[in-house]
């Protein structure tokens, strides 16, 4: 788990606080889904202006809760969305997009055993 979420990270930022730590949780399944549309529509029009916002708050969403593998891949398209250098945008967002979805297993299952 802690390559895909540093859980002792985000532990020790919270003050071991199991309410504000489903909470966290909540909150970024809750965004995750619209912030990765965002990115996707993005990718297909390849329209990096479209791509940088988003992905920009993705990065600091996650790196928020200490994830930072999706963090730096959101980095990425970041830095991909704002040059308008979309060479490689369909690689860099498969490799978002499947960040995402192990960030998203892992913290439903940290919010099922959190009660």
């Amino acid at each position: 788990m802690d390559h895909i979420l540093d859980k002792q990270a985000l532990m020790d930022m919270i003050d071991h606080n199991a309410d504000l730590l489903k909470e966290l949780i909540r909150l970024y399944l809750a965004n995750l889904p619209k912030l990765m549309a965002q990115i996707k529509e993005g990718v297909l029009k390849k329209d990096g202006s479209m791509i940088e916002q988003p992905a920009h708050a993705l990065k600091g969403m996650s790196y928020n809760i200490s994830a930072q593998k999706i963090a730096s891949a959101a980095l990425t398209l970041e830095k991909t969305g704002r040059s308008n250098d979309l060479t490689q945008i369909q690689e860099n967002y498969a490799v978002l997009e499947k960040e995402a979805q192990d960030l998203e297993n892992v913290l439903n299952a940290l919010l099922q055993s959190a009660g």
